[in-house]
Parts: C-alpha cells; structure tokens; sequence
C-alpha cells in the first residue's frame, strides 16, 4: 500500500519502528543502546509528547507513543533517528546511513488498543529466546511496568512513570505489577498473529469508526487551502491573500521565524545581534567598493602596501565580529535560563494543580454518543481524592477509581488530567479533561465486548470541595 502522510495528530497512539539497513546491525554493544536511550530521554524531555512503550533490538527498534498539543511526529522522529545517526557514525569512523529510509508509522486506536500494542512491543523480544522472560531484557521498557521500583532501567532511559500509571490503570485488581505479568503471559497466539500483521503492514490499528476518522482528517490537511478576493471571486494562492493583511508581526514571524517562540527580552538581543551583523556586512562591502582598481578591493598605496585607513577598518572589523560573537553567547545563556525557568515554573504549577485538584468533587454535563438515535445527555459527578478520580455513574457500574496523570501546559493556565478506567466485564472508559479556572471540559470514550465504541465530551455545571 502507498505510504500514508506523517500528519500529527493528537488522542492517538503511533506505532514506529526503524531497521537497518540489511545485514547490518543498530547497537553494537551496550553503550551504544545506552546512548539511544539517553537520546529519546533528551527528545522525550524537549518535545510534546507521551512515550507508552519501546523495545530496542540489535537491528531494529519498536517505539509506541501519543502526540500532546504542539508535538510533530516528523519533527520528533527526525531530530532523535539524525542525532543517532551522528553519534554512531562519530564513533565507528563511517559515512552514510545508519537506519533503512525513514521510520514507519501505523496510527492505533488509544481506547482499544493500548495495552495490547504495549504487550506486543514487550514480548517482541521474547522471539530470539522464547525462554526468556520480557523483564530479561534490559533494553525495553517492560521491566518498569513489571517492576517500576528495582531501578532496572538504564540510568539514562525515558522516564515513563505517568505512561506506565495511565496503562496499568487498565488493568483490573489492586496489584498492577502483577496483574501485567499475568496480561503478558495471557497473549492469545491468534489475535496476537492479527495485530502483527496489521502494525507490519502499516496505516491503521482500530475499528472501521477510527479508520474512517483518521482518513478524513489526513484527507483534510493534504487538501490545499484556497481563499477568494471580494473583487474578482478568483481563487488565489493563500500566501497571495495573507500578503496584503501582513501585520507587522506576521511579517517579522515570517522572515525571524526562529524569534517567534523567544520571549521579547530575548527576541531584543535577537535582533540587535542581527542589526549588528547587518552592519558589519554593510560596512565590509562598502569599504571593499573603495578602490574597484584594485583586485582584492582593499585600498593600497602606489608602493602597494595596504593604506592605514584599511588596517582600521579591518580592526574595526574584527572588533565588531568579536562583540557579535559575545551577544551570541549572551543570547545562549538567556535562552538556558529561561527554558530551565520555564520547565520548573511548570513543574512548580502542577505541584500546585495537582493538590488543588484532590478533595474536589464536579458536577458535569455529559453529552454525545455514536450512531443514529444514540445521542445522550446526561448528568456525572467526578471526585478527585488521594490521587485517583472516581465516576459516580460508571462507580455504579463496576468501574473503580484510577489513577490519573497531570500536566500543565505551556500556557501556565491550563491543566490536563487523563485516566483510564475498567471493570470486571472487561468493560473501558477512559477520561481526558482539561481544566482551567474553575471550568472544567474534556472528553470521555467508553468500550464494552458487547457493544461498539462510543465517544462523548463533557463540561463542568459546578465544583465544590469535600469535607
């Protein structure tokens, strides 16, 4: 099948995999999985996105994850398979590539399919040595989910704490360690051999909704965007229209897109560094134009040697690029402290969220459903207690309470908390709600065996505070 476009799109999962090139090898030894490793920690950490599982073998490697607002598969893929393809080329002397073309995405279904594409990337490696046991292998993320407190990992592995929360939580039964060594032992060889099939053929991972969904959004952002004038009604490019209601700041997002994400105080020295090597070029040129007899353009005297006014401005030259090199460095160190500010400010206000959060109880409207005449409006209460949040309704239901993850986004303003919920029945409901203020919305997917998948969204009609 034709490859499908890498478009980024949020609520589901991507399965990538990435193999050498034939008869060659990924990691030679252990330093080199170590270093792979410290590689997606450090991607991990800089870009927006959840990483659920990964299994690294000798010639290929397994890595499932979810986009957060902002996050570029691309761009996330890219960055991590280049900065690889550096290190192992820097360390064994070689040129060329070190990964067989790019990386293969398969998009899966979050609600369905989670814990088992996790228990599929965990048992891959158990095909080399079907003796072995998942937690054996100590390149692969398996060992957290089976024994998250025996340090295990690599010291420089992803810390994937909240992911590993979110998918035990999937799970029934008080004893989540336990209870996925029993789910990994418990793999069906037939629907096992399905979903393989399916992640190896690539495209889509999910029910015949899902597909269909994610098919009209790639089918919708491979579209080009066509605008048209009032005067002619002609169709005309979008950038022909966005040129003649340019405001000042499209236009220096345009030409400094690299300025856009700096804060002002930052973007400032930005742009004095510009001006300043604006200037220098500007006033090199000019001073190389002086004597257009000359083949070098500097200016010489009859007994050809340089003139003195062109030993000062070279001097000037040298000073000023010295001074350019400095506010570079200047602009660095800023650009340092404010990400590390930024990242514990973060860190700081979900602290801060989180125990805001716990002892609320919230009123909300839930609305949706799937199919004709399957509409519903109803009313839930939410309680958030000791880290773990509770459904009235489906409580009723058999559906316990869970554990949730929180993040703050870059915004500073608004909360994310997400959950996923199962009952005896092997029934699923999973939660993601965003919070800002005291307003409170989000959406909620709930799967039966007996029934197909329905999707509903939800906001708050009040909040109060357990005593």
């Amino acid at each position: 099948m034709p490859r499908l476009p890498r478009i980024s799109i949020e609520e589901v999962l991507y399965y990538i995999t990435c193999k050498a090139p034939r008869e060659q090898r990924l990691f030679q030894d252990d330093d080199d999985y170590r270093t792979y490793l410290d590689l997606l920690r450090k991607t991990k950490e800089n870009n927006h996105f959840k990483l659920f599982a990964y299994a690294l073998m000798d010639n290929h490697l397994h890595l499932l994850l979810e986009l957060e607002k902002g996050g570029n598969i691309s761009e996330i893929m890219q960055g991590l398979n280049t900065a690889y393809t550096k290190y192992y080329n820097g360390r064994y002397n070689r040129k060329g590539h070190v990964l067989h073309g790019r990386f293969k995405a398969t998009y899966v279904e979050k609600e369905a399919y989670l814990l088992k594409v996790t228990r599929h990337i965990h048992l891959n490696p158990s095909k080399l040595d079907p003796a072995a046991s998942p937690e054996d292998f100590p390149y692969s993320s398996s060992r957290g989910y089976i024994d998250p407190r025996s340090g295990a990992l690599p010291d420089r592995a992803p810390n994937l704490k909240d992911e590993i929360r979110i998918v035990l939580d999937g799970l029934a039964g008080e004893d989540k360690q336990t209870g996925y060594r029993e789910f990994l032992a418990s793999a069906d060889e037939k629907e096992s051999e399905r979903i393989h099939k399916a992640l190896r053929r690539g495209g889509f991972l999910g029910s015949k909704e899902f597909v269909e969904r994610i098919r009209e959004e790639i089918e919708a952002r491979s579209k080009p965007q066509v605008t048209k004038t009032a005067e002619t009604q002609e169709e005309v490019a979008p950038s022909q229209a966005q040129e003649k209601r340019e405001t000042e700041e499209d236009i220096r997002a345009r030409w400094t897109p690299w300025l856009a994400p700096i804060p002002r105080g930052v973007a400032a020295v930005a742009a004095g560094i510009i001006i300043v090597t604006l200037g220098i070029t500007g006033f090199y040129f000019y001073s190389d134009g002086r004597n257009p007899d000359s083949g070098s353009g500097r200016e010489v005297s009859e007994a050809g040697r340089p003139t003195v006014d062109t030993d000062r401005r070279e001097v000037a030259l040298d000073e000023a690029a010295m001074e350019l090199k400095q506010k570079e460095i200047e602009l660095n160190r800023k650009e340092a402290e404010m990400s590390a500010h930024l990242k514990a400010r973060l860190a700081s206000l979900e602290t801060q969220a989180r125990r805001s959060l716990n002892g609320s109880v919230w009123t909300i409207r839930v609305t949706g459903g799937s199919g004709k005449g399957s509409k519903q409006s109803y009313e839930d209460r939410l309680k958030f207690e000791r880290g773990r949040v509770r459904s009235e309704k489906f409580g009723t239901r058999g559906y316990v309470a869970s554990n949730y993850s929180i993040r703050m986004l870059a915004d500073g303003e608004t909360v994310v908390w997400e959950t996923m919920q199962r009952n005896k029945s092997k029934g699923m409901v999973y939660w993601k709600g965003e919070l800002r203020g005291d307003k409170m919305s989000g959406v909620v997917a709930v799967r039966t065996p007996s029934s197909k998948a329905q999707n509903f969204s939800f906001s708050s009609e009040n909040m109060e505070v357990a005593l």
